[in-house]
């Protein structure tokens, strides 16, 4: 008896599935990164789970496809900043209008890495600043 099975991130990469570690985007990086027009979106909540930083949002469609890529500019220092501001790029290629609800999961080891002080995030406008000890 032979199973085949597949998973596609975001970007339709495959996933191997023999990881135990969660599924994390990578955030993409840019330079003096403003603001993007993000539309009918909405984050919902935000917070870290050791692994991956979890971002809950809502938004108007149901019928499309829907990407939600997390941008941080690259010229901050990561090592040092107290805080760091993350920059949400929702993309919907959805014309329907009912409310939606979803999840996506990132990685913050460009963030952390050789970071001895804890790190303050803050997405998009969001109110909530997640605090990160290592």
């Amino acid at each position: 008896l032979l199973f085949s099975s597949s998973l596609f991130s975001q970007n339709e990469k495959a996933i191997p599935l023999d990881t135990l570690k969660p599924l994390c985007y990578e955030l993409k990086t840019d330079y003096k990164l403003l603001s993007f027009d993000n539309g009918d979106f909405s984050i919902r909540n935000v917070s870290y789970n050791g692994e991956c930083l979890k971002i809950d949002y809502s938004y108007g469609g149901g019928c499309g496809t829907t990407f939600l890529d997390i941008y941080v500019d690259e010229i901050t220092d990561f090592k040092n900043e107290t805080m760091i501001h993350l920059y949400p790029n929702f993309k919907d290629e959805d014309t329907c209008l009912a409310l939606r609800y979803d999840s996506s999961t990132y990685n913050l080891e460009m963030l952390l890495k050789d970071r001895v002080k804890p790190l303050a995030v803050q997405v998009g406008d969001f109110d909530k600043i997640v605090i990160i000890k290592k």
